[in-house]
């Protein structure tokens, strides 16, 4: 299909589609699959609804946890409904739901075509 990226064979060649954007080798998309492991992995301990430490040395001090940045990016830009007192801004928990759902999605997809294009899926023989 014209348009449809794809991830190339594992030592295929890395030919940009006509008019398209020079795309990514294999041994990249492997560093995407297990960045986005990483990630899971940093989803699944919590880590980003606990408050964390920021700084070095005596100059440390605890931040509020990631997700509450989240909840301030989700929340309106509109200056006039800033003020809006009856908004209501998202909760942790939806908040950690979206972004759990979001990395299970991409680590699902990528693990799936990279493992395609190394030839995991092709039928073996007993």
């Amino acid at each position: 299909m014209r348009g449809e990226q794809s991830i190339p064979p594992k030592g295929g060649a890395n030919i940009p589609p006509e008019g398209g954007t020079t795309n990514i080798a294999f041994h990249q998309w492997e560093q995407i699959r297990d960045g986005l492991a990483d990630l899971w992995e940093w989803w699944v301990d919590g880590a980003h609804l606990r408050p964390q430490w920021e700084g070095k040395g005596k100059k440390r001090d605890i931040v509020p946890a990631y997700v509450h940045k989240l909840i301030k990016w989700s929340a309106p830009l509109d200056e006039q409904e800033a003020y809006d007192q009856s908004i209501t801004f998202e909760s942790a928990t939806t908040m950690d739901a979206h972004l759990g759902d979001g990395l299970f999605r991409l680590c699902a997809w990528v693990h799936f075509f990279v493992a395609e294009a190394d030839g995991w899926l092709d039928e073996r023989e007993e």
